[in-house]
């Protein structure tokens, strides 16, 4: 079953202090169901919401499973940003992303599907992070307020990933036929 999925893109990888900021987040607003370091040593963190308002309030019954990995697109060959994308994302966002916070989750109902998008934009606020890589294209879409860069897939050619800011995401969680990319 695919699932819905979405990455931060971020102009550096996160410092020490910063992975320290971001596991008390996910441990304030839920519950981390296990940490180990990710397929290229950094970071990876399955979890469940149980205090995130007002999508989720009560402890007892969480939201279901999310994954959080850090993602170095230098070293893991399926993130890797080639030739023309590298060149495309410089031209476009004004840099190639050091570091990728790719966040999925298990579920696929509406309100996982909210619940990503809030992720992405509150993650956005605390890292300082402007762009959201939303993993294909939004069938029909609509023209809402906030940029939508297209970047052609070098690997997988036809392929043409959109990655959006903030303002748009927010813009299209608000939109009645919202939903994020499986």
């Amino acid at each position: 079953m695919a699932r819905p999925v979405a990455s931060l893109l971020l102009c550096q990888p996160l410092t020490g202090d910063q992975l320290k900021g971001l596991e008390g987040w996910l441990n304030r607003v839920g519950r981390i169901t296990m940490v180990e370091n990710s397929p290229d040593n950094r970071y990876s963190a399955d979890f469940v919401f149980t205090n995130f308002p007002p999508l989720v309030t009560d402890s007892t019954n969480p939201s279901c499973t999310f994954l959080l990995d850090l993602i170095d697109p230098e070293t893991n060959a399926e993130f890797r940003f080639e030739g023309g994308e590298k060149e495309s994302l410089q031209e476009k966002l004004g840099f190639v992303p050091k570091e990728l916070m790719l966040v999925s989750a298990i579920c696929n109902q509406p309100l996982d599907h909210q619940l990503l998008a809030h992720i992405l934009i509150e993650l956005a606020g605390k890292f300082g992070a402007n762009q959201v890589n939303l993993q294909g294209k939004i069938d029909n879409r609509p023209d809402l307020p906030g940029k939508v860069i297209e970047v052609p897939s070098e690997e997988h050619p036809g392929f043409v990933p959109i990655i959006v800011d903030v303002e748009f995401l927010k813009n299209w969680l608000n939109h009645p036929r919202f939903y994020m990319i499986k």
